[in-house]
């Protein structure tokens, strides 16, 4: 791994955990604006990333179900940035017992699926 490769995973981990750490709070305060600040907080890390974005194409509306097969985190922090409704996302339950980031999946309702049962 290059240098510049090393420095810009820390200051990604380090964005997104700083994000995360204003995230929680507000969620558990402020549980009937969570769509808003689920929102708000991604596209603060989008933004603090220098990510570029490109849609193409515009959503559908009507849908109210999204199916996506994503490569890392930073998929579901684009798409959380990018609508703005109230996402629901179906996770492992194992991601829920991480410290820290299993707060903002409980915080924010996701939905936890238990792949061994």
């Amino acid at each position: 791994m290059t240098l510049f490769a090393r420095i810009r995973f820390y200051y990604s981990a380090f964005i997104i955990s700083f994000i995360v750490s204003i995230m929680i709070p507000l969620l558990y305060l402020f549980p009937k604006k969570r769509g808003k600040i689920l929102h708000y907080g991604n596209r603060a890390i989008l933004l603090l990333l220098f990510a570029k974005v490109t849609t193409v194409g515009k959503p559908d509306e009507r849908a109210n179900l999204y199916l996506i097969n994503h490569q890392g985190i930073v998929d579901i922090i684009t798409l959380e940035a990018l609508l703005n409704i109230n996402l629901n996302w179906v996770a492992k339950k194992e991601l829920f017992e991480v410290p820290w980031f299993g707060l903002l999946l409980k915080y924010s309702e996701m939905i936890a699926v238990d792949r061994e049962d």
